[in-house]
């Protein structure tokens, strides 16, 4: 398929921003906006083809399974899986739950899950509940000063006893983007049999990931951090594991028999997807993925790089109270800023920049472990993505630069 450029009019292509000109979008690790190719996708479904995926006989219901599925193939293109090793969820966090809880007979008093300091809530709570399951050990890698991943305490953390490593691609705090590779590849040498597995829901947005490369039994993510709608997502798991997988939710369609007495589950993905799906959601998620692929990932490489670059040479300007959490250097994160400056509460901060049309977030972002180890109650942080210019940057500085100056005249 031949690739269009990645310019500056990008935005145009999204209509919440078209509508809202003066509007800077700078929350999208928290969500992104949804292009009009993918609202369109989802309204022509409702519009033309409703119906119930799968067992239905009628031309309805097979337009809408056989688009529904077609996803599947979408989605192991993207990421160089196989379709047979896709299965939805509905966003990453349900991944994550499918896997801690579908893998959880597997573990025994004494065995170790590793994490790290950096993780979202959703890769460190069911893994506790896991642990309080099982006797099993939660250990987690530590950060350096610049809020890296020690990986020289990894390899004294991660054992022969570690049977799951389980760690974010990228920080939605610290924008840090992980060798998780490397990781995979020690965990791997200290354990063969140690289950690997990536939040990708702050890098999949980026259209660079090779689940081969990496070398992972699984991969999560969620469509709406990636221009697509909320409520939908994506678990790549190996072929070998669906065997030991357990499914941890119950009801139709992902049924082999049932009868009074007993009842076998179906096969494959068939067995983690119970009940209806969000069909709606999978075909925008599929289309959602199709907008990325139409650009040279490595066009949304550069762009996402210099964005990062440009934001930390700018913040300069802001003087010694801006404290940024995470690299300083651009090819080691992505375009997430949390900061704090001075004494100015996060949520204050937030609200001013607010007036200025100025979409960010405040607070802990389901990080509360981190801010804790980083000693603050919270942080502000910008997100930036493909349809964030410089200017748009500059404006930002701008503004914190007077909100600065009115809580300093106060």
């Amino acid at each position: 398929m031949k690739k269009i450029p990645l310019n500056k009019d990008i935005a145009n292509d999204f209509p919440l921003l078209v509508k809202n000109k003066e509007l800077i979008y700078a929350d999208n690790a928290a969500t992104t906006q949804k292009p009009e190719f993918v609202i369109n996708t989802i309204t022509n479904y409702y519009n033309s083809y409703n119906a119930n995926v799968h067992r239905g006989v009628h031309s309805l219901s097979e337009k809408a399974t056989d688009t529904f599925e077609e996803v599947r193939k979408t989605i192991a293109h993207f990421i160089n899986a196989q379709s047979e090793e896709i299965t939805y969820t509905y966003g990453t966090t349900h991944g994550i739950n499918t896997l801690a809880f579908g893998f959880e007979h597997l573990l025994k008093k004494g065995d170790e899950i590793v994490i790290s300091q950096m993780e979202h809530h959703a890769n460190i709570v069911p893994w506790q509940e896991v642990c309080k399951n099982t006797g099993a050990i939660l250990k987690t890698i530590p950060l350096t000063e610049e809020g890296r991943l020690d990986y020289e305490a990894a390899k004294e953390i991660i054992t022969n006893k570690t049977k799951i490593l389980s760690i974010s691609h990228a920080s939605n705090v610290l924008g840090t983007r992980n060798d998780v590779k490397a990781l995979i590849d020690y965990a791997k040498s200290q354990n063969n049999n140690c289950l690997t597995f990536i939040d990708g829901a702050q890098e999949i947005a980026h259209g660079n990931v090779d689940v081969k490369n990496i070398g992972c039994d699984a991969y999560v993510f969620s469509a709406h951090k990636m221009f697509g709608p909320t409520g939908i997502g994506a678990l790549y798991l190996k072929k070998q594991h669906f065997n030991e997988i357990k499914p941890f939710m119950f009801g139709g369609s992902m049924i082999e028999d049932v009868s009074i007495e007993k009842t076998t589950y179906a096969k494959g993905f068939h067995k983690l997807e119970a009940g209806t799906p969000n069909i709606a959601g999978v075909i925008g998620m599929g289309s959602a993925i199709e907008y990325i692929l139409q650009f040279d990932e490595n066009d949304i490489a550069k762009k996402l790089e210099e964005l990062t670059q440009y934001f930390l040479d700018s913040i300069v300007e802001l003087g010694d109270d801006f404290k940024l959490y995470g690299p300083k250097n651009s090819a080691m994160r992505n375009p997430i800023f949390s900061f704090t400056i001075g004494n100015i509460h996060p949520q204050d901060l937030t609200q001013f920049l607010d007036e200025y049309n100025i979409a960010v977030r405040s607070g802990h972002h389901c990080a509360i472990p981190l801010h804790k180890q980083l000693g603050i109650i919270g942080t502000t942080r910008i997100s930036l993505t493909v349809y964030n210019t410089k200017e748009e940057i500059d404006k930002i500085i701008k503004a914190l630069k007077e909100i600065k100056e009115l809580f300093q005249a106060q």
